[in-house]
């Protein structure tokens, strides 16, 4: 029986994946094409979701010779754009079940997230890759997460936008959804009997 579910932040929470939307930002205001910085930030961007190195590292190996000053940078860390459907629909969900956050994310964004009465209302426990040292590709991660839940694999739901993602928890034997929109949600719900 399906007793907890556990959703992605960036593609799921919000309207657009976070890298996606911090190049456009940070493309627009300083003329940079965004999919050059979209990727220089995801060559880059490892040892930051781990929280082994800096937000400054970070920004040091990924623009700063693009002229994006790191105030600009840390600044694009400390914004999303949340979905508010998900998030009317999820609180329709917290009466009948518990939910969790699991996220692979930076410290500068998590510390916001953390504050954020859209997430502390809502979400019983939040998981962050930067806080466990553990990506969500991993199966170490999941492992981690259901040890600090109490649960077994077969009674969670983990939702995310990237089916790279729903690999390792599926492989421990979690339900997975791959996310497209609200309205596909609902109905993959409906089918786990949610």
């Amino acid at each position: 029986m399906i007793t907890t579910l556990i959703f992605d932040f960036g593609g799921v929470l919000t309207t657009t994946r976070f890298f996606a939307k911090l190049a456009e930002r940070l493309g627009a205001r300083y003329g940079i094409d965004p999919e050059l910085l979209k990727g220089r930030l995801r060559d880059h961007m490892d040892p930051h979701l781990l929280d082994h190195e800096s937000i400054e590292e970070h920004w040091k190996k990924s623009c700063k010779d693009l002229g994006i000053p790191l105030g600009a940078f840390v600044q694009a860390f400390l914004t999303y754009d949340l979905s508010p459907e998900m998030f009317a629909y999820l609180h329709t969900l917290k009466a009948r079940y518990p939910l969790m956050l699991h996220s692979d994310n930076f410290a500068t964004t998590v510390t916001v997230i953390r504050k954020d009465p859209h997430f502390t209302e809502l979400f019983d426990r939040m998981f962050f890759s930067n806080e466990m040292g553990l990506r969500k590709t991993g199966e170490e991660a999941f492992r981690h997460v259901l040890a600090e839940l109490g649960k077994k694999p077969e009674e969670c739901v983990f939702i995310d936008d990237q089916e790279k993602n729903l690999v390792a928890p599926k492989k421990l034997g979690m339900h997975t959804v791959l996310f497209k929109n609200l309205e596909q949600l609902k109905q993959e719900f409906e089918k786990l009997g949610i």
